[in-house]
């Protein structure tokens, strides 16, 4: 049953819907035309508000409000469940640019990934703030390097352990923070000042 659910996206196939399903602190797949209901995370969301497929369908972001985070999840069909890939924020809140757990949001609700790429547009709610964020499979060489969390890994073992591509959260932009109306901010001129 579901909790108050927050959100809602459909895989570019359209063959599953994902929910954020806030109040039970899930995300929730529904299979389109049999609509079946499951849950594919297990309990360490707290309130999830937001959620989008990527353009290619294998992966998804999730906005994990409550842990002031933004997950990236991979979705792997010989696994059945989906698993971590990815982090940007900490459970701490704040607001701070950077990779992985050094970017900081306060309550992150609604979020969006830009067609064909792997940005995502955050509503960084409590810090009134619209940010981008990108995830790169390969690191700057300035930034550390980072195993990936696999924390929503299915607790028994796969017949094939699933290989975590190397990626990190790059929080960079500060894209709008309250504009006047009808003022066009570009992520050029609003860059975030920490």
């Amino acid at each position: 049953q579901f909790y108050f659910p927050a959100a809602v996206d459909i895989s570019p196939n359209g063959q599953v819907a994902l929910v954020a399903d806030q109040g039970n602190n899930a995300i929730r797949a529904i299979t389109m035309g049999r609509y079946v209901v499951r849950t594919v995370t297990d309990d360490s969301l707290s309130s999830p508000s937001g959620i989008a497929f990527e353009s290619n369908g294998n992966y998804f972001v999730v906005a994990d409000t409550h842990h002031n985070r933004i997950l990236r999840f991979r979705l792997d069909s010989s696994v059945g469940t989906p698993y971590v890939v990815s982090t940007a924020g900490d459970y701490k809140p704040g607001f701070a640019n950077g990779f992985g757990s050094a970017a900081a949001f306060f309550s992150p609700h609604k979020l969006a990934v830009v067609k064909g790429s792997s940005t995502v547009i955050v509503a960084d709610t409590f810090n009134n703030k619209v940010r981008s964020l990108v995830f790169q499979t390969k690191a700057p060489t300035s930034a550390p390097t980072k195993t990936p969390t696999n924390s929503l890994a299915p607790t028994s073992s796969p017949t094939s352990v699933p290989t975590l591509e190397p990626t990190l959260a790059d929080v960079t932009n500060t894209i709008a923070t309250g504009a006047a109306v009808g003022t066009v901010v570009t992520a050029a001129t609003a860059t975030a000042a920490a």
